[in-house]
């Protein structure tokens, strides 16, 4: 399926776990937190308005009104075109910006997944979690990285049986540097899928990604010869400038984050 005589690889793709939380976290989750999780999965199911919404974001990050000093400060600019799809007004999560249907089962049945690589010429997918990097808003930290270590449980699973066409990124516990180093060390020892670990864009206390307490993290990185991957999101924790900005003034601000 190469292009031209070289290998296609999709290095930002993603499984929505949110899709059907459950299907990623409730087999794979640390007995000790299973009540924890089985009352967050609950409180998140029950607020979404659609198949598809996170519905823990309700709670996590309330989102705050879009112009809280008035309505005078209204800029015409152009945003940067990058608000997805799905949010538009068909309300459909599960099409592309393009309009493109795509079968919500590929986030727990990687046949799906692989049929559809096959379909857009897609040798290797590099698969990152989604919105898991805004754990950090949790109050429990131990449970945020209880969540990470069951999303890596089912990665090592999903990607198994796929012909090394299947690689996943596991999520960091910012906020416990030590249980980060610990997975990184166990999924680079025990999975030759494992293609390290994401790390949000600003660390969840608002310091930036050069700051000492991650040394230990960047040094394991190194012994290893495993990545970490700077990749977050906006408009949820950890904060940092949001998606819709003009995109001159999104990239001016926001540079200083990727």
């Amino acid at each position: 399926m190469s292009f031209n005589g070289h290998v296609v690889i999709d290095a930002d793709s993603h499984i929505r776990q949110y899709w059907d939380l459950d299907r990623t976290y409730k087999e794979n989750i640390d007995p000790k937190y299973r009540d924890t999780y089985q009352r967050f999965s609950t409180a998140a199911n029950a607020l979404k308005h659609r198949a598809g919404e996170r519905g823990f974001s309700e709670f996590l990050w309330p989102a705050l009104p879009t112009r809280p000093l008035g309505v005078y400060e209204a800029y015409e600019i152009q945003g940067n075109g990058s608000a997805r799809a799905e949010e538009a007004t068909t309300g459909d999560r599960a099409s592309t910006n393009a309009g493109v249907r795509i079968d919500p089962a590929c986030n727990w049945d990687p046949a799906i997944r692989l049929r559809d690589m096959k379909t857009a010429d897609v040798d290797i997918s590099v698969i990152f979690p989604s919105s898991a990097d805004s754990f950090c808003a949790l109050r429990d930290i131990g449970f945020e990285g209880a969540l990470h270590q069951a999303f890596h449980r089912f990665m090592s699973k999903y990607c198994a049986d796929a012909g090394d066409r299947l690689w996943w990124v596991g999520a960091s516990t910012m906020r416990d540097i030590p249980k980060a180093i610990s997975e990184l060390e166990h999924w680079t020892k025990e999975d030759p899928h494992f293609a390290g670990l994401q790390i949000p864009r600003t660390c969840p206390d608002g310091r930036m990604l050069d700051n000492p307490d991650l040394h230990p993290l960047y040094a394991a990185s190194q012994e290893l010869d495993m990545p970490l991957w700077v990749h977050g999101g906006a408009n949820r924790p950890p904060f940092t400038p949001w998606i819709d900005a003009p995109n001159g003034l999104y990239h001016t601000i926001g540079g200083q984050y990727a």
